[in-house]
């Protein structure tokens, strides 16, 4: 866990953007997740492509969501994505295809690590978990990050842990 900024965590999430893989940012509603979002969309190295998805989360908005994926070739970057159901899973998948296939990056930003999966964990490039103990003010957020390469099972305990402490 490091003490951080909402412009230090944009620009580190815009480099692995930028290098592909998929990315998860997870924090609950007022750690700055949106506010990260539009620095990275401001700043753009990735040129990626932004979907806002905060508050229409119907199964028609998400077809839309995984159609709009599917015609890309850009990095993509999802603010507000829930991962669980049906709707979530067939943009997971259209995600992972545009990861795997087209070699591109993708940045999901969700509301609670206790949505994903083992799985989905397990098939990310990186899972930053973001808490801010004093909501919206910059200087007093915290982040863990982690790289998953190989070792999955001791990064996600790792991650449950950060979570279950301060997931407030």
């Amino acid at each position: 866990m490091e003490k951080s900024t909402f412009q230090a965590i944009a620009s580190n999430l815009d480099n692995r953007l930028y290098r592909g893989g998929l990315h998860f940012l997870i924090g609950i509603t007022g750690t700055g997740k949106s506010s990260i979002c539009e620095i990275i969309q401001k700043n753009n190295k990735s040129d990626a492509v932004f979907f806002d998805t905060q508050i229409d989360h119907s199964n028609e908005s998400y077809q839309k969501l995984a159609d709009d994926i599917k015609t890309t070739n850009k990095h993509v970057v999802i603010d507000g994505l829930l991962v669980c159901g049906a709707a979530g899973a067939n943009v997971f998948d259209s995600v992972l295809d545009h990861v795997r296939t087209k070699k591109m990056g993708a940045l999901i930003l969700t509301q609670s690590f206790d949505d994903l999966s083992w799985e989905h964990v397990n098939v990310a490039s990186s899972v930053s978990l973001i808490s801010n103990l004093y909501p919206r003010e910059n200087g007093n957020v915290y982040l863990h990050s982690v790289d998953i390469k190989n070792n999955v099972n001791e990064k996600y305990e790792s991650l449950k842990e950060f979570w279950m402490k301060y997931w407030r």
